[in-house]
């Protein structure tokens, strides 16, 4: 089954239709997106958000710079910010700000996470329906252009979007990673969906495609799931 991702439809490349003012903040949106099958049968997009402290509080959000001094100026500071071997996909505006979008090729499925860590790989599930990784608020700023530009979300094949993937969390302090994947009742695999946990506890982060809620608990097709992170 062949995938894409839409952004090329979206996204305006000619930054010379970007116009700024004083009050102009840039948005840096890193995404990478994984096609590969021994992964999933289903494509993985994820963007790469900062930590930072606002209001005594940590919340994540895109990298981003302000206006500085002039157009030239202000781009070279959002370059300054983007890996060498990213590529440059576009760009939207919402109001004075520009979303600029980059990809990379990261098919790193577990990612390792503690206190010290500041970019973190963060699905569209996670921006838009929780706006939260883990215990980690997501900035509106990041959420909004996703709502407002709603293809952005999905994946598609033969031109149909494939509903993205629901983010369960579990602590490993009360169940080893063993017994939190071996979990198998009625013909499929299964995962309580509880996101009350501990976060001062190990845990880890799980991606499940086409799945079914009943009971409180998430079935899946063990080939329909995989490891974002662990965090400790």
């Amino acid at each position: 089954m062949q995938f894409s991702y839409p952004h090329k439809k979206i996204l305006d490349k000619n930054k010379k239709n970007i116009m700024i003012n004083e009050n102009t903040t840039f948005f840096i949106c890193i995404f990478t997106k994984t096609f590969e099958k021994n992964v999933t049968s289903f494509p993985i997009i994820r963007y790469l958000l900062y930590k930072q402290k606002l209001g005594g509080k940590n919340i994540v959000s895109f990298p981003y710079t302000h206006f500085n001094k002039n157009l030239k100026t202000t781009l070279s500071d959002v370059e300054d910010l983007v890996p060498k071997e990213a590529t440059f996909e576009g760009f939207k505006t919402n109001g004075d700000d520009f979303y600029m979008f980059y990809s990379i090729e990261d098919n790193t499925v577990n990612h390792i996470y503690n206190d010290k860590v500041l970019l973190y790989w963060t699905t569209i599930y996670e921006i838009v329906n929780r706006q939260k990784i883990a215990d980690l608020d997501v900035h509106f700023a990041t959420s909004a252009i996703f709502y407002n530009n709603i293809r952005l979300c999905y994946c598609f094949s033969r031109n149909k979007a494939i509903e993205f993937p629901m983010v369960v969390l579990c602590d490993m302090e009360k169940q080893s990673f063993l017994e939190i994947m071996q979990q198998f009742e009625q013909g499929q695999y299964f995962i309580e969906n509880n996101e009350e946990i501990n976060f001062k506890n190990k845990f880890i982060r799980i991606n499940i495609f086409d799945y079914k809620i009943k009971n409180n608990k998430i079935y899946y097709d063990k080939i329909n799931h995989n490891i974002l992170s662990i965090h400790n």
